[in-house]
């Protein structure tokens, strides 16, 4: 079973702070999602999902000939077999993303 939060307070902390650092994340994302200079960016005349996870990283599906190496918009972790796509993690998660994998990782140390 999983242990309690009330009995084992740090955990508790810890559950919390992911929770918290995961929601960020993803209004931060909607918001990237949300602007015009991203929106014609985007990769989804397939009609895939506009974000996806790769190694626990958070990414959104780029137009490769819309990706400018020097366009300082992220970091990209992957690209469809095509190559018609990248996929960028946003410069704006990137931190709060190594912030959650940190908390993720005392996390499990702590529950194991």
């Amino acid at each position: 079973g999983k242990l309690s939060s009330t009995t084992f307070p740090s955990l508790g902390r810890l559950r919390s702070k992911v929770r918290t650092l995961k929601r960020d994340i993803l209004s931060t994302v909607d918001s990237i999602l949300s602007l015009s200079s991203t929106k014609e960016r985007l990769a989804v005349e397939s009609g895939g999902a506009l974000t996806m996870e790769i190694n626990g990283r958070l990414v959104i599906p780029i137009s490769q000939d819309k990706y400018s190496q020097n366009s300082m918009m992220g970091i990209v972790h992957d690209a469809s077999r095509s190559g018609k796509t990248a996929y960028v993690e946003p410069t704006e998660i990137v931190g709060p993303t190594n912030e959650l994998r940190q908390a993720e990782g005392e996390l499990r140390a702590e529950e194991a």
